[in-house]
């Protein structure tokens, strides 16, 4: 099993992190009332798949999913991600999946306006289709710091935990997945 370390985001977060201040350009308006926050996040997920209230065995895969926000008070953001595509290939099958999902975000202002801490939560939709279609309601909590890169640019970093549910009619236990992601992404924001 690889460590942590091992994934080039732990090197890449840290360095930014440690040389964020020597950037010396501020972003004192990012997380302001009013801001509209446009990105995308890349990620890696390890999933354990849950069938009649039992775990199977675990897979890996990408998944990029576009983000739209608009903080509605200082540090207090609202948005949604409209529609994130995955596709899952092995064993000889194929599996799309679709998600839609709202989110609610605060954002940490920390001076002098480099690094902003945030926590989220989104609520959703999962449709998943590999010959007939399931889906269900979806939720999800992320945590991360977003850095300054550039004037109207932010790199993200982040950890999240998602449940999907994809039970079908009738199912008296949970049919679905239980994702750990680490993921990164890019964020312009004006």
């Amino acid at each position: 099993m690889r460590s942590l370390t091992a994934f080039p985001i732990v090197p890449i977060t840290m360095v930014l992190l440690l040389s964020a201040s020597a950037w010396g350009q501020t972003h004192e308006r990012f997380a302001m009332q009013g801001v509209l926050e446009i990105g995308g996040t890349l990620s890696f997920q390890q999933i354990t798949p849950v069938n009649n209230g039992k775990t199977g065995g675990s897979w890996s895969y990408l998944n990029l999913a576009p983000s739209f926000g608009v903080f509605v008070i200082d540090g207090l953001e609202v948005g949604i991600n409209p529609i994130g595509v995955s596709t899952m290939s092995g064993a000889g099958s194929t599996v799309t999946q679709l998600t839609f999902m709202g989110f609610i975000s605060y954002n940490q202002m920390t001076p002098p306006g480099v690094i902003f801490p945030f926590i989220e939560g989104q609520a959703g939709y999962t449709a998943q289709t590999s010959g007939s279609t399931i889906s269900g309601f979806s939720w999800a909590g992320r945590a991360g710091v977003k850095v300054a890169a550039v004037k109207g640019g932010l790199l993200t970093f982040g950890v999240m935990y998602s449940q999907i549910s994809l039970s079908p009619e009738g199912a008296t236990e949970r049919y679905g997945e239980d994702v750990l992601s680490v993921a990164t992404g890019i964020t312009v924001w004006f």
